[in-house]
């Protein structure tokens, strides 16, 4: 996970993250841990910014998803995609988000249908893999 990058992440003094964790914390009473998975993310997918707009690179995102889950659990993968839906709830609560940017609003959705394709992805491998695990006398 180190050499794909996957460790780094964006400081949560960031404005952005600081905004999610609140509305974590009012929406849902969490917010540490999966706004520091939050972080992972928006780092892979812009190193040098932290901000709402990189969530226009679609395949970026779906490109972090791939590498995480080459390197950890399906388990570990839909709390990071649980996480990002989050998000865009968030941003979606927040108007500030989409003055200055009018295209935000179909990227979210893109991404989100990207995100819910790949969920149904990782059910259907699931599918696959239960019943090679049962046990058989």
């Amino acid at each position: 996970m180190i050499a794909a990058g996957l460790y780094e992440k964006h400081s949560m003094k960031e404005e952005v993250l600081k905004g999610y964790v609140s509305y974590l914390q009012t929406n849902y009473s969490e917010s540490k841990h999966e706004a520091e998975n939050l972080a992972q993310f928006l780092y892979f997918v812009d190193k040098d910014e932290c901000r709402v707009g990189c969530l226009h690179n679609t395949e970026r995102a779906v490109e972090f998803f791939n590498e995480l889950s080459t390197h950890t659990t399906s388990g570990t993968v839909r709390n990071y995609l649980n996480g990002v839906k989050k998000f865009i709830k968030y941003i979606h609560s927040e108007k500030k988000f989409f003055e200055h940017d009018s295209s935000l609003r179909a990227s979210l959705l893109k991404l989100q249908k990207k995100l819910d394709d790949y969920s149904k992805s990782l059910n259907e491998k699931a599918k696959d893999i239960i019943p090679e695990m049962r046990y058989v006398p």
